[in-house]
C-alpha cells in the first residue's frame, strides 16, 4: 500500500481565503460596491458578480477537501472565475474608467490565477 501524500502547507489557508474572497464577490454582486470599487447596477452585473463569487466560494470549499479530484474541479471553477471577470470587463459592467478600478481587476484576477496555479502544482501531493 502506498503512503498517503502529505498535502502542501498553506492549502487550508488558501481554501479559507478563497471562501472569504468569494463571499466578498457575492456581496459585491448584490450591492455593486466594495471598498470604493463599483460595478454597474444592472441585472447582468449582479448575475455575473454572484456567479463569479459562488465559483470562488466553491473552489475554496473544494480546496479544503485536499483531494486531487476536488482540486481539479476547483481549478476549473477558478478558471471560470477568471473568464467571468474578463467577461464583466468586456461587457462593460465592470467599469475600467480609473486607475483604481483597473488595478483592482488586474490584481483580483491575478490572485485567482495564482490560486489555480498553486492548486495545479499541488496536485501530485494530494490524496486521490
Amino acid at each position: 500500500m502506498a503512503p498517503i501524500p502529505t498535502p502542501p502547507r498553506g492549502l487550508f489557508a488558501a481554501g479559507v481565503a478563497m471562501v472569504s474572497m468569494g463571499a466578498a464577490e457575492v456581496s459585491t454582486g448584490l450591492t455593486h460596491g466594495f471598498v470604493g470599487l463599483t460595478t454597474e447596477s444592472t441585472p447582468l452585473s449582479s448575475a455575473l458578480g454572484i456567479a463569479i463569487g459562488l465559483a470562488y466560494v466553491g473552489a475554496g470549499g473544494l480546496t479544503l477537501l485536499r483531494t486531487r479530484w476536488a482540486a481539479r474541479i476547483a481549478i476549473g471553477l477558478l478558471m471560470a472565475d477568471v473568464l467571468g471577470r474578463l467577461a464583466m470587463v468586456g461587457l462593460g459592467v465592470y467599469p475600467v474608467d480609473g486607475a483604481r478600478q483597473i488595478f483592482a481587476i488586474v490584481v483580483g484576477t491575478g490572485i485567482v490565477a495564482v490560486f489555480a496555479a498553486g492548486l495545479a502544482r499541488a496536485l501530485p501531493r494530494l490524496a486521490a
